[in-house]
């Protein structure tokens, strides 16, 4: 790796680095993983934490300015529970809208799913599908693991550095191993 650009190695590692990072993610981590990569992609976004009783009222994450929201579902394994997850949908636009839509109106809605490279589930397509349909909203849709690694590696090296961790130098003999 020499200066600051990643050659094909290096970008390589911090590919197999950001799998890991998503394979062991779920919940809360998974969240944090994805507000990170939207922090350096759409600097303004906000996410939301939970606070007290009161959570974060349906909304992960969120640019005022575009009125795009976010929901973020990190299971175990998310094929696993189909109607779960369908039901997080509804119920989470329902919420999302009662208290959000009035301080800044929902125009588009995305359901973030760690899918652990497995796919989405065409349910919940279609549940996004009627909610564009049934509120009027510009865009739905599923955001899924390679959806968040186009993002990431659409990124200057520095900001996927920051993500993805410290990459060894291959050039140095201390990071060489035999497995």
């Amino acid at each position: 790796m020499q200066g600051l650009t990643m050659d094909d190695i290096s970008l390589s590692i911090a590919r197999n680095m950001f799998h890991l990072q998503v394979y062991e993610s779920d919940g809360v981590r998974f969240e944090d993983l994805f507000s990170k990569i939207m922090y350096y992609k759409s600097p303004d976004f906000q996410q939301v934490k939970p606070y007290g009783n009161i959570g974060d009222r349906k909304n992960d994450g969120f640019i005022k300015g575009q009125g795009v929201y976010y929901q973020v579902y990190a299971p175990e394994d998310a094929s696993n529970n189909v109607l779960a997850a369908v039901n997080k949908i509804k119920d989470d636009f329902e919420g999302l809208r009662d208290y959000w839509h009035d301080i800044c109106p929902i125009k588009k809605y995305y359901f973030v799913l760690n899918d652990k490279y497995k796919g989405s589930l065409p349910q919940l397509h279609k549940e996004l599908i009627v909610l564009q349909s049934d509120f009027n909203l510009i865009d739905t849709g599923v955001i899924v693991a390679k959806d968040l690694e186009r993002e990431l590696f659409n990124l200057p090296d520095d900001m996927i550095r920051s993500v993805v961790g410290h990459l060894p130098d291959i050039d140095h003999e201390e990071y060489m191993f035999v497995s």
